[in-house]
C-alpha cells in the first residue's frame, strides 16, 4: 500500500464537481432547524482496502492482466430524524492506486447518496432533496471494470406547498429541478452516449383528505421538460384522475383515465393519447396485499401489478410487475426518487424493492435512446434469529424506440450472513445473469464471494474476501474468468 502516499498529488478537475455536492449535502443535513437539537447522528469512519485481481479488465484469457489495487476509504454517514428535518447521507470516497490495466495509476472513486425532507413553514411549504454520485457502465455490453466505469451524478430538488381544503380535498403544488451528469462520456471516437440532462417539472395535485376511507380519489396536472446537451430535449404533458373504491376491508376497485402527450424529437415515438386503466387491489389478511391494473397508456397496453407477502415482521415475499415508457436519464432520476431508510438499521435502501440502494439498478445502457421496459422482479428477503439471506431475481426486456432493437436480461442472486459469535459474521454470494442481445449475442456470467468480518475491538474490524467471476459467450472476445482476493481493515470514530 506504499503508492497510497502519493495519492496527494492533484486530481483531475472532474472531480470538483463531486467535491462541492459532497460539502453542500453535509452542510445540508448538518444545519438543522432549531428544534432539531439532539437529532443528528453523524459517524465517520476510515477503512484500508488490499485487493488481487486476475483479471483486472475482465479481458481473454490471452489478454488478461493480474494487478494488485490499494484503496483508503475515508467515510460519513449522517442521519437526522428532527421533527422539521428528516434525512439521511452516506459519503464513501475511494482514493485508489492500481498497478496494471486500464485503470492504472491513482484514482478517485466512491459514492455519495442522501436524501433529506425540510419542513421550512409548518404543514405549508416543505423542501425534498436527493443526490447522488457513482460509478457506472454506460453500454451494458461491457463489463463492469474499472476501467469501463463512468461517473454519474444524478440529483433532484423539489420545494412544494400543501394545502388542505377544509375536509373537502388536499391540495400539492410542487416544482422540481433535476440533472443528471455523465463525466467523460465519448467513446475513442469522440461519440457522446449519454447527454447532460436537465430536467423542470411542475405537478399540480389534489386528493381525498381521508386516505383510510372507503373511496379514495386523487387527481393531477403534469408538465415536464427535459433538456439534453447532445440529443433532442424531451418533453412530457399529462393529467389524469384516479379513484379506489373499499367494497369490503378486502377488496378494492381502482379505475382511472387521464390524457398523455409525450415527444422526444423523434415522430415515431409521438404519444397524443387518452390513458385509462382498471384493476384490483385485494387484502385478505395483514399479512398479503395485491394490486393490479390494465390499461392503455404510453401508445399502448399497459399491466401493472404488485404483490407482497409477509412470513413474519422480518421476513418478506414481494413481486412486481411493471412496462415504461422513458429515457435513461428518467430512469435516474425515479431511482434516485425512490431512496429511503430502513426501519430498524437505517441503511439506504430503495422502498419499492427494500433492497439496498443501487443509483441504477437497471441491467440496461445509460445512453439518449427512448425505450419501452418491461420488468418483473420476485424477491424473498428476511432475517431469522442470527441469519440473514436474500433471492432476487428478475426478468426484463427492453425495446428501443423505434429501432426495435430488443435485449433481455435475467439476473438471479442469492446471498446468506451469518452472526458466527459476537464478533464475527460470514457472507456468503451466488449470482447468475444471462444477457441475450438483439444482435444474436448471448452471455452467461456466473458469480460466487465468500467473506468473513471480525471485530477486533469496539471500532476497529477487519475482514477478508474472496470472488471468483466466468462469462461464458458465443462471442468469443466477451469471456473471462476472474479471481479476487481483499482484505480490509476499517476504523469507525
Amino acid at each position: 500500500m506504499l503508492g497510497l502516499w502519493r495519492l496527494a498529488l492533484p486530481f483531475q478537475r472532474r472531480y470538483r464537481s463531486r467535491s462541492l455536492l459532497v460539502a453542500l449535502s453535509v452542510a445540508a443535513l448538518s444545519h438543522a432547524s432549531p428544534g432539531s437539537a439532539g437529532n443528528l447522528d453523524v459517524k465517520a469512519s476510515l477503512e484500508a482496502r488490499q485487493s488481487y485481481s486476475s483479471n483486472i479488465d475482465l479481458e481473454t484469457a490471452d489478454q488478461k492482466q493480474s494487478a494488485l489495487i490499494s484503496e483508503v476509504v475515508p467515510g460519513l454517514t449522517v442521519r437526522s430524524e428532527a421533527p422539521r428535518l428528516t434525512g439521511a447521507l452516506d459519503v464513501f470516497p475511494i482514493l485508489r492506486y492500481q498497478s496494471a490495466g486500464d485503470a492504472k495509476g491513482y484514482d478517485l472513486a466512491g459514492d455519495l447518496a442522501g436524501f433529506g425532507t425540510l419542513e421550512a413553514l409548518e404543514r405549508v411549504l416543505f423542501v425534498d432533496a436527493q443526490a447522488s454520485v457513482s460509478q457506472q457502465v454506460l453500454d451494458n455490453r461491457d463489463v463492469a471494470s474499472t476501467g469501463n466505469e463512468n461517473d454519474v451524478i444524478t440529483y433532484r430538488l423539489s420545494p412544494y406547498l400543501r394545502h388542505r381544503f377544509g375536509g373537502a380535498a388536499q391540495g400539492e403544488a410542487r416544482y422540481l429541478l433535476g440533472q443528471v451528469k455523465i463525466l467523460d462520456p465519448a467513446d475513442s471516437a469522440g461519440n457522446v452516449a449519454a447527454s447532460d440532462t436537465t430536467t423542470q417539472s411542475l405537478r399540480l395535485s389534489l386528493e381525498s383528505p381521508n386516505q383510510s376511507s372507503r373511496l379514495k380519489w386523487s387527481v393531477f396536472a403534469l408538465a415536464l421538460e427535459e433538456a439534453r446537451s447532445d440529443d433532442n430535449d424531451v418533453s412530457r404533458r399529462e393529467a389524469g384522475g384516479e379513484a379506489e373504491y373499499a367494497i369490503s376491508r378486502a377488496i378494492g376497485v381502482i379505475v382511472g383515465a387521464g390524457y398523455q402527450k409525450f415527444d422526444d424529437g423523434v415522430t415515431a415515438n409521438e404519444v397524443d393519447d387518452p390513458t385509462w386503466k382498471a384493476g384490483i387491489r385485494l387484502t385478505p389478511g395483514p399479512r398479503t396485499e395485491f394490486r393490479a391494473t390494465f390499461g392503455e397508456r404510453d401508445g399502448g397496453s399497459n399491466l401493472a401489478a404488485d404483490f407482497s407477502y409477509k412470513f413474519s415482521s422480518r421476513t418478506k415475499f414481494v413481486a412486481n410487475y411493471s412496462k415504461v415508457l422513458e429515457t435513461s436519464q428518467e430512469r435516474l432520476g425515479r431511482t434516485l426518487a425512490n431512496i429511503n431508510t430502513a426501519d430498524e438499521s437505517k441503511d439506504l435502501i430503495d422502498k419499492d424493492t427494500e433492497l439496498a440502494f443501487n443509483p441504477d439498478p437497471s441491467p440496461f445502457s445509460i445512453n439518449d435512446q427512448t425505450t419501452e421496459t418491461e420488468t418483473l422482479r420476485l424477491g424473498l428477503n428476511g432475517v431469522r434469529g442470527r441469519n440473514a439471506f436474500s433471492i432476487n431475481g428478475s426478468w426484463s426486456r427492453q425495446e428501443v424506440r423505434p429501432q426495435g432493437a430488443t435485449d433481455t436480461i435475467i439476473p438471479v442472486s442469492a446471498s446468506f450472513t451469518r452472526r458466527l459469535s459476537p464478533h464475527s459474521t460470514l457472507d456468503l454470494t451466488l449470482a447468475y445473469e444471462r444477457s441475450d442481445f438483439d444482435d444474436g449475442q448471448l452471455d452467461n456470467e456466473y458469480s460466487a464471494a465468500a467473506g468473513l468480518t471480525y471485530r477486533l475491538s469496539r471500532n476497529l474490524q477487519a475482514e477478508s474476501t474472496y470472488s471468483y467471476r466466468l462469462q461464458e459467450s458465443n462471442v468469443a472476445t466477451s469471456e473471462f474468468k476472474e479471481h479476487r482476493l481483499l482484505i480490509g481493515l476499517k476504523k469507525n470514530f
